[in-house]
């Protein structure tokens, strides 16, 4: 995962007023203490934006704002929402000119007050495996929270549900399996089946890049997971999981992916 990368906005209005001025669109990128100025032709901008169908956003006031990743390493524009984008929209010009500052596109991966608090984002992969467990859960009820899921995480949950997922409201989808608006969810990093889950109504969610699996536990078991998988001795052992999903496999589960809204994401 490319840690260079960072979301942004960019109003329409104001990249109109740079191009009608036919000059330059000015970003400055201020990361864990390091700045680096670009620049791009405002009208090269926008046809790139326009060419690439960079996303476009709008927040309550009505106003317009083109949403992308920008790698403050490389100067690269990407379109789609996703760190590990290959395909640059542009490529930005790196100015040695700070006078310009003033007048750029600030950006920065931390609040100013944690900043000064000298409080950090985490590494995923230095966590312990408790802290681990408990960074994808608060993870999975962010998500769950976008799609107006109220959240309740259980402790001890002895091989049960991790998290009670509950929507209520008009139009609220239900769980197939109970016919109510709950959702019994146990958290894992990757994809995981255990003889412990079966029988007690739960979905198992595990995080990709672009959201997070949430299936049935027992209905996948028996319509999707590869019959290899349940002659293994692992499986014999009581559980089964893989890191990365067969591709034959991601399609059949494709029904259960959640994805983040735009301009969110997995870390």
């Amino acid at each position: 995962m490319n840690n260079e990368r960072c979301w942004m906005n960019i109003g329409m209005d104001k990249l109109k007023k740079a191009v009608e001025s036919k000059g330059k669109y000015w970003f400055v990128c201020s990361i864990e203490g390091n700045t680096c100025v670009y620049s791009a032709v405002a009208t090269e901008l926008q046809n790139a934006f326009e060419e690439y169908n960079v996303v476009i956003m709008g927040n309550k006031h009505g106003q317009l704002k083109y949403s992308f990743y920008l790698d403050y390493g490389t100067g690269e524009v990407f379109a789609k929402v996703s760190r590990n984008d290959k395909d640059a929209v542009i490529k930005l010009k790196p100015e040695k000119d700070r006078i310009q500052v003033d007048k750029c596109d600030v950006v920065s991966e931390e609040p100013s007050y944690f900043k000064v608090q000298e409080i950090n984002l985490i590494k995923y992969r230095e966590l312990s495996s408790k802290g681990k467990e408990i960074y994808n859960i608060q993870k999975l009820c962010s998500l769950l929270a976008e799609y107006g899921f109220e959240c309740q995480r259980l402790v001890n949950d002895s091989e049960g549900p991790d998290i009670i997922a509950y929507r209520s409201g008009k139009g609220a989808k239900k769980n197939p399996e109970t016919n109510e608006n709950v959702f019994l969810i146990q958290v894992k990093g990757r994809m995981t089946i255990k003889k412990v889950y079966q029988d007690k109504k739960l979905h198992i969610a595990f995080p990709v890049e672009e959201g997070w699996y949430i299936f049935p536990h027992d209905d996948t078991i028996s319509h999707i997971v590869p019959q290899n998988w349940l002659e293994t001795e692992s499986w014999g052992e009581g559980f089964y999981h893989v890191k990365k999903l067969p591709e034959k496999l991601k399609k059949q589960m494709a029904k259960y992916l959640v994805k983040w809204p735009e301009g969110k994401q997995n870390q």
